[in-house]
């Protein structure tokens, strides 16, 4: 295998069709119409929530194709959020990605088994045999999964051409089959009562609601849909194409779901006057009249038809693990190539896969059948939340860059909606009761929170051998993905007590409905401490349940900011290291005073002063050091050295309120203001006093020159400078003719 770390173009006009819209729908598009759309907003209300909702997702497509026009690498949201907003967002929006990508692998492995049950039976349900959440697992159906996760990994990593000619394949058979069906069922299933009632008549809300309940699901029918923006380097065609096949993507995904939903309307089994009333039972069937997608294929078409819708299936299933296998591992490429993940992720084959990245999405996927549909289901309703995060993250970045470029009012609006959009989504997710029709399920608030928290600890790893300093420079980040952690697990916790006390309730209404009339016989005390015994214990198992949820609610929090605290320590540590080393770069290392940069900083500090007129009076003092030369062409420099230390000191002593700069090997320049400049001329008189004493001592001999600034005159620090800088020579000369000690032998030089 040749490592050559590089991803090769490949993806074709209809390859990247095939991508977006075989990620986007899936197994979910034949159950979801009878299972929640219809109930929610009949076969109208459905099509117009999905038609709506495409809409939305083109102004969110619309973001990405402005992003990768900007940055055709691989990674998509990470990427974008990387380069506009930093490595702290970068993270955060690839820990949601991977998880979003991966779980839509998972979730159609698990349905696999679904469709064997409801298609052939008993055919696979083999082998040991076991429940989780209340679902059963077959040995045989987790042979199959594994078996078809096996298939597509292997075509992914050995050819990529063949991958996407398999996507496209599976995708034009999911689509036509969906076409063909819907075409003979309304021809064959079609009456004046198909479709009736247009609106649910399951739920207490309006026509207007209903439409809203279904936009608001968009996140979770689209996801998938951007996958595209991860293989932008592998584009054999220009990227100006791709908004226009974002467009047809959506649309053709929008299509399959108003299809569907429709179709499911078309045909009712015997004894159910309206759809309303098969669908409401659909709960109490079991084979083909549970899949009201698959009876109408039956009614229209027969077996053939249900063959067909089948097959149709398999290829949503096949696109879905192809699809966004493709997506997790380009993900997984990007970050390793930051240096965030282990270099063996980026490592590339002769056909420029990144292999081992995609062995570690199948080698994680291939415990998923183990855990069954139910479990699973918990996980992937996180994908809906894990959507808005990253499609909130691109339209944040598409709205910074385009308001930094000429003309691009388009994108900082469409960026701006985005992000609204993608807001209001992740409320309607995350806050439960908003609406009649319920989001997340309790389990997965749990997960949500767990994997926030697992985020948090990972971060916590890659920011502790951050060498380059790339991380740590977003707080914020951190402390929003704390509020998340924390409204999360008290979501978690307020529905899962909610659950244990209508349980506890139940149980006792249950136990002593039938029995109440005997409260009232002779043997009421014995009946009366039976049901305190009973309820006793009901209330007991209630009050461990309520202190084990506390307790767990607690210890996640407990964790979570414990995370924070350590994240944040090293943040400051690294604050103080990189001010310890700003500090060190305008200091003189010999002396400790500040150096030329730091002066020229103060420069251009007072020079912005004089520009704006807020300067206030001072002065500029410029001395040079006598005979260092001759110290150290005859003593050595270390003698040298002593003597520009002692002359730093000395003057620091005699400029007590001011900052003394030392601005070459004999030079220093004091900024007199306040107190030092009203005795300005006090202190460059101690200077000329203790260079007459040190005439006859050989100490250091100090040439010193003064200059006020003049409003009005003066028009930067430069001409202030240079007239104390002229009178320091003239105070040299003025030294020199009075016989001082320059050229003289120093002393300790005889």
């Amino acid at each position: 295998m040749r490592n050559n770390n590089r991803l090769t173009k490949y993806l074709s006009p209809i390859g990247v069709w095939a991508l977006s819209f075989g990620c986007s729908v899936g197994w979910g598009t034949f159950v979801m119409p009878g299972s929640t759309f219809l109930p929610i907003a009949g076969p109208v209300g459905t099509a117009l929530g999905i038609a709506i909702g495409a809409i939305i997702m083109l102004i969110i497509g619309r973001n990405y194709y402005f992003l990768m026009m900007r940055y055709p690498d691989a990674g998509g949201t990470y990427t974008y959020a990387k380069k506009t907003l930093g490595f702290d967002h970068g993270f955060l929006s690839a820990w949601f990605l991977v998880l979003t990508y991966i779980v839509i692998v998972w979730a159609n492995l698990t349905a696999l088994a679904l469709i064997g049950r409801y298609l052939l039976g008993d055919m696979f349900c083999f082998g040991f045999h076991y429940q989780i959440a209340e679902y059963d697992i077959y040995f045989g159906e987790i042979l199959s999964a594994i078996g078809v996760l096996l298939l597509c990994s292997l075509i992914c990593i050995l050819r990529k051409r063949l991958a996407i000619w398999v996507q496209i394949l599976m995708a034009l058979i999911l689509i036509g089959g969906i076409v063909l069906v819907f075409i003979f069922a309304m021809i064959n299933n079609g009456g004046q009562s198909v479709g009736q009632p247009a609106f649910s008549e399951m739920v207490q809300s309006s026509r207007f609601m209903q439409v809203a309940h279904i936009i608001a699901l968009t996140p979770w029918a689209y996801v998938g849909f951007e996958s595209v923006s991860h293989s932008a380097r592998e584009l054999r065609f220009g990227r100006k194409k791709t908004f226009a096949i974002i467009i047809i993507s959506v649309f053709t995904a929008g299509l399959a779901y108003i299809l569907l939903s429709i179709l499911a309307v078309t045909a009712l089994p015997d004894g159910y006057d309206s759809w309303t009333a098969y669908i409401g039972d659909l709960g109490n069937l079991s084979g083909l009249t549970g899949l009201p997608t698959f009876f109408a294929a039956d009614s229209a078409m027969g077996k053939i038809g249900v063959i067909i819708l089948g097959v149709a299936v398999i290829g949503g299933i096949i696109t879905g693990i192809i699809g966004n296998m493709i997506a997790a591992t380009r993900v997984l490429y990007a970050i390793s190539k930051d240096n965030i993940l282990p270099k063996w992720f980026s490592k590339t084959n002769k056909d420029g896969n990144p292999t081992y990245a995609i062995m570690f999405v199948t080698a994680i996927s291939a415990v998923i059948p183990f855990f069954g549909r139910t479990a699973i289901s918990w996980i992937v309703d996180v994908t809906t939340v894990g959507g808005t995060i990253i499609y909130c993250y691109t339209s944040v970045a598409a709205f910074k860059k385009a308001r930094t470029l000429p003309r691009r009012k388009l994108e900082v609006v469409t960026g701006a909606a985005g992000i609204l959009i993608s807001v209001a989504f992740a409320l309607y997710f995350l806050i439960p009761n908003i609406s009649s029709v319920s989001t997340l399920s309790t389990e997965s608030y749990l997960i949500l929170t767990v994997w926030s928290i697992l985020g948090l600890l990972f971060f916590r790893r890659i920011f502790g051998k951050d060498t380059r300093n790339r991380f740590g420079k977003s707080i914020i980040v951190w402390i929003v993905l704390l509020l998340l952690i924390m409204i999360t697990s008290v979501i978690w916790m307020q529905q899962e007590n909610t659950k244990a006390i209508t349980t506890v309730k139940d149980s006792i209404s249950e136990r002593y409905n039938e029995h109440i009339i005997e409260y009232h016989t002779e043997d009421s005390l014995i009946d009366e401490a039976g049901v305190e015994e009973f309820v006793a214990e009901k209330m007991d198992r209630l009050d461990s349940i309520l202190l084990r949820n506390n307790l767990l609610r607690i210890g996640m929090i407990v964790v979570a900011v414990a995370v924070i605290f350590m994240v944040y320590s090293l943040m400051s540590k690294r604050q103080r290291e990189y001010e310890r080393v700003k500090m060190m770069a305008y200091k003189d290392q010999l002396t400790g005073i500040g150096n030329k940069h730091a002066y020229k900083r103060l420069e251009a500090e007072l020079n912005q002063e004089i520009s704006l007129g807020q300067i206030s009076a001072f002065a500029l003092a410029v001395c040079d050091l006598n005979g260092l030369k001759t110290i150290n062409d005859t003593l050595g420099h270390t003698q040298g050295d002593k003597y520009i230390k002692q002359a730093s000191s000395f003057l620091c002593g005699v400029f007590s309120h001011s900052p003394v700069f030392r601005t070459g090997g004999d030079e220093f320049v004091i900024l007199l203001r306040e107190r030092d400049y009203e005795c300005r001329e006090q202190l460059v008189g101690m200077i000329h006093e203790n260079n007459d004493k040190n005439q006859s001592t050989g100490d250091v001999i100090i040439a010193v020159g003064i200059s006020d600034y003049i409003q009005g005159f003066d028009q930067s620090l430069d001409s202030v400078f240079s007239r104390a800088d002229a009178a320091m020579y003239q105070d040299k000369q003025r030294i020199k003719s009075e016989g001082n000690r320059y050229g003289r032998s120093p002393k300790g030089a005889d």
